[in-house]
């Protein structure tokens, strides 16, 4: 059995490329994901982050289904994932995101690019602390 050390993210928004992390379990490494925050709306009668979510699958093995994991510092209230086919659920503060695939995603090269609104009481001070996902196969 491996070791696994979950990684640590920091969100710098002085940066232009986002963040990128790697992800957790046997079939983590087929995934690339990136992120970054694109807007913050403090309006208390629209609070709100839109955070772009980008993903490449790159792997050459089945996986029926991949499932992403958003951690953030303050509590979420709700949450909606643009890009069509995903499942968006939301607990405390995270935010699952979880997609079955088609025929099994054998080598795939699936692709997202898409856009995760957020809701929250303090939209201004809510910061990402780390992204998490796994290829689920079987």
């Amino acid at each position: 059995m491996k070791n696994y050390i979950k990684p640590i993210i920091i969100d710098n928004e002085e940066l232009a490329e986002g963040v990128y992390a790697t992800g957790s379990g046997d079939h983590a490494n087929c995934w690339s994901i990136t992120y970054e925050i694109k807007q913050r709306n403090a309006n208390p009668y629209d609070p709100f982050v839109n955070i772009r979510i980008k993903g490449e699958h790159t792997a050459m093995h089945t996986s029926t289904a991949l499932e992403i994991k958003v951690l953030f510092d303050k509590e979420v209230t709700s949450a909606v994932f643009d890009f069509g086919g995903f499942d968006c659920s939301v607990s405390g503060d995270t935010v699952v995101l979880k997609r079955n695939n088609h025929a099994n995603g054998y080598g795939s090269l699936d692709k997202f690019d898409s856009n995760l609104r957020i809701v929250t009481n303090s939209p201004d001070v809510i910061n990402v602390v780390g992204i998490d996902w796994n290829c689920i196969q079987g």
